[in-house]
């Protein structure tokens, strides 16, 4: 038992813990991450759930064996989004730190994308640092790349978001809210064999409004990285966009794969 607990909100939230492991295709990574988070991670849906939701008391005496509740939310439906809330104000309640993921749904699912954007001010002021995707920014960026197979949509917005969360999670076990100092953060996971391209090709694509993004930005790599290759990060991010990152290893060994998180402005 470590001191993070995963907790997977909502039928969307659910499936993309869920999903991999039925399914060949998804990364070993994220198909283990179950199996990693163990007796940490706890999945909250309309049809089942591992967590005592209607006993207050039993929940609060499992959210305060942990210092830090990492949840995961798709925002806009009506189950999820009241119950991410909730589990959040009561993880508070008796002191443990909050690290949230929120999904945005897309624009074809009006109504709850608008529902979604409505919640997500609220929610992230809710908690000690926000992580957000906006999964229509994801769809515009696999068609990008010539992807128009909708499984292979889905399967890539799980699998970046369940690996940011394994990543968050490894990040968590040690010094994060001087890592992480902003309140809110868009990202994105992008993979080549020189991870300097990585990051500058993933740099401007980052999963929401980078209209609004600030400095602050933290870059994640595989655990082999050389270190000769993470002070070409820093220096092509300092040359080109005139910021420092902050450079983080990961515990998997994909030195391929770079995930960047860049600061926006909160609500």
């Amino acid at each position: 038992m470590s001191d993070v607990l995963i907790i997977m909100c909502g039928g969307a939230a659910g499936n993309a813990i869920l999903g991999p492991a039925a399914d060949e295709n998804f990364d070993e990574s994220v198909k283990d991450a179950r199996q990693k988070f163990g007796e940490d991670l706890d999945i909250v849906t309309k049809g089942e759930s591992t967590l005592d939701i209607n006993d207050q008391k039993a929940l609060e005496d499992r959210l305060s064996q942990y210092r830090i509740v990492t949840t995961y939310c798709v925002l806009g439906g009506e189950f999820g989004t009241d119950l991410v809330q909730e589990i959040i104000k009561t993880s508070r309640a008796v002191g443990c730190k909050i690290v949230s993921i929120f999904g945005i749904p897309m624009e074809m699912e009006a109504d709850r994308r608008k529902r979604a954007l409505k919640a997500l001010p609220e929610s992230v002021a809710l908690t000690d640092c926000s992580l957000v995707i906006d999964m229509q920014r994801s769809q515009e960026l696999n068609l990008e790349f010539g992807d128009r197979e909708w499984k292979n949509f889905l399967r890539l917005s799980d699998t970046m978001v369940v690996s940011s969360v394994v990543s968050v999670r490894d990040c968590l076990q040690g010094p994060f809210f001087s890592t992480f100092k902003s309140k809110l953060y868009a990202f994105v996971s992008h993979s080549d064999v020189m991870p300097v391209k990585a990051v500058m090709k993933a740099w401007d694509n980052i999963l929401f409004d980078d209209s609004q993004a600030l400095d602050d930005s933290v870059v994640m790599v595989g655990k082999n990285i050389k270190s000769s290759e993470i002070e070409d990060i820093k220096n092509q991010v300092v040359m080109n966009h005139g910021s420092m990152p902050e450079v983080v290893a990961r515990s998997d060994s994909d030195d391929s794969k770079v995930i960047v998180f860049r600061a926006v402005k909160s609500f």
